[in-house]
């Protein structure tokens, strides 16, 4: 199980990476707004800022996808294996 809580860790770190990048992006929007948006430099920074928010949001989601797909297969493999094991302290023969 040391494998799963692995899982659930890097989906913590994960979560919090793109929560910590949601709240820099906002801060740096309203930056942005009290400097003025009509600024060329602030425009661009802006537009770029959003570019990289939403990557990185993409990027968070489907690593919890991959993460969440892994830990199936991790209990998929446990169960299988916590039946064999059952199957052979019945005495039965795993085929």
């Amino acid at each position: 199980m040391a494998q799963l809580s692995t899982i659930r860790h890097l989906e913590q770190e994960w979560e919090a990476y793109r929560e910590v990048m949601r709240a820099e992006s906002a801060l740096y929007e309203h930056a942005a707004h009290d400097i003025g948006t009509k600024n060329y430099f602030v425009h661009k920074g802006l537009a770029a800022r959003r570019e990289v928010d939403a990557y990185v949001r993409q990027l968070a989601s489907e690593m919890v996808e991959l993460l969440e797909e892994t830990a199936r297969e991790v209990r998929l493999e446990s169960e299988a294996e916590l039946e064999r094991l059952r199957a052979e302290k019945a005495g039965a023969t795993w085929g």
